[in-house]
């Protein structure tokens, strides 16, 4: 049992492994402006690049390069530009804030990510070190906006100089109420990108390239829904014969719990690796006549109620261009609660003699079932629509007894 708990996380883990040497198709212009197609790959995290790999081929040997070493790059959907620029690195964490409202500038050849730009220019670039740092483009050049947060009234509270709002004055200076938007926006990617296309429109010039938001690399969300349950039960033990002839009913009842979703750094991030925790049940019934002889027979009911704590893992992939995603993987239930495991029987007779007898239907139920899965769902905002199919080897722990399970799920999650 531990030996399939553990199998059921590493086979989904490992696929990781090879994340952050994968190389996507990509272009380089050199210090000629010579582009050359191939294939980049770079260190996937929260700052900019600070250094590319490059090979023409899949199989040719990967060459470094550094901002210095090239006029720029493009991989999917980024484009980078080597720039010497100035980079404001003064903390932003509140413990480390200064109390002076000095920029703490250095000089540096980095990559910037052009996050907006007009086809006539006027354009706002990105570069992430120990800050998140905005440019905008001028005469070849690149100048950083101004932004710094620190402490006044001797650390008691802070503020902020937002000299970028000057400078954004004039560098849109041909909007007439450009004014107006810069009051309303903040040192943030978000709120810049919409700077600019207010001035885009204002100015009837055309929008060029616009960087789409990054996937989350993860995110937790609400599950709710309803899982469909039926059990199948047989065994050829003489002791067990009231299980044989026993057609259990389906169950329908509610689930919920929590999921959690990690999207893999590469291929466009369509690889997922979906966990959930789940609280499930199920309540079945079964209920038949056996004829003995003319003169007598017997009537069976069956209860069986039962509740689980379910950890579930699957890899998704998100297919091209459509909001829907396939999955396979494995469930880990851990029983928490047996509600009812019983049968008895009625033995009729004529003349009407009623005989009754009870008893447990299961003598061993097993605490832990493994299964497989397989599901496909749809993201809709942030809400995502599942149906699951889920098959285990069932509750009995008995080898005599046979009791394959199979529950469809209809899930709908809410991403926090």
């Amino acid at each position: 049992m531990r030996v399939n708990f553990v199998f059921s996380i590493l086979f989904l883990f490992t696929f990781n492994a090879t994340a952050q040497t994968n190389y996507k198709p990509g272009r380089i212009s050199n210090l000629q402006g010579e582009i050359i197609e191939g294939y980049i790959t770079y260190q996937f995290n929260r700052q900019s690049p600070k250094q590319i790999y490059f090979k023409k081929s899949l199989e040719a040997t990967p060459k470094l390069y550094q901002p210095k070493d090239l006029k720029g790059f493009s991989v999917e959907e980024s484009y980078y530009t080597s720039a010497i620029v100035e980079v404001e690195e003064s903390s932003r964490l509140l413990k480390s804030l200064d109390s002076d409202k000095k920029l703490n500038i250095t000089i540096d050849t980095v990559f910037l990510e052009t996050v907006i730009e007009g086809k006539t220019g006027n354009g706002l670039y990105l570069y992430t070190g120990k800050n998140i740092n905005f440019y905008i483009s001028k005469d070849e050049n690149y100048e950083l906006l101004q932004y710094k947060e620190y402490f006044k009234n001797n650390e008691t509270s802070t503020t902020e100089f937002k000299g970028y709002i000057w400078q954004l004055l004039t560098y849109l200076e041909d909007c007439e109420d450009i004014r107006l938007e810069l009051n309303k926006t903040t040192y943030r990617s978000k709120s810049l990108k919409k700077l600019f296309k207010h001035y885009y429109d204002c100015t009837d010039k055309e929008l060029d390239f616009e960087k789409k938001p990054t996937k989350k690399t993860f995110n937790v969300g609400l599950v709710v829904g309803a899982n469909f349950t039926s059990l199948d039960m047989k065994s050829d033990e003489y002791g067990y014969r009231n299980i044989d002839g026993a057609e259990f009913n389906n169950s329908i009842l509610p689930t919920f719990g929590i999921s959690y979703k990690f999207a893999f750094p590469f291929n466009k991030k369509r690889w997922f690796l979906y966990t959930d925790i789940l609280f499930t049940r199920y309540s079945v019934q079964a209920n038949y006549e056996e004829v003995k002889t003319n003169e007598f027979y017997r009537v069976t009911d069956i209860e069986l109620e039962l509740s689980y704590l379910k950890l579930n893992a699957l890899l998704q992939y998100q297919i091209k261009s459509s909001p829907f995603n396939v999955g396979i993987g494995v469930s880990n239930a851990r029983r928490l609660n047996e509600v009812t495991n019983k049968y008895y029987y009625r033995d009729i007779s004529q003349p009407e003699t009623v005989t009754f007898v009870n008893g447990k239907l299961i003598d061993n139920l097993s605490g832990y079932e493994f299964g497989l899965l397989c599901s496909i769902s749809a993201q809709i905002g942030n809400f995502n629509i599942e149906g699951r199919y889920e098959k285990t080897k069932g509750v009995s722990d008995i080898s005599t007894i046979s009791s394959p399970t199979h529950r469809t799920y209809f899930l709908v999650k809410y991403i926090l």
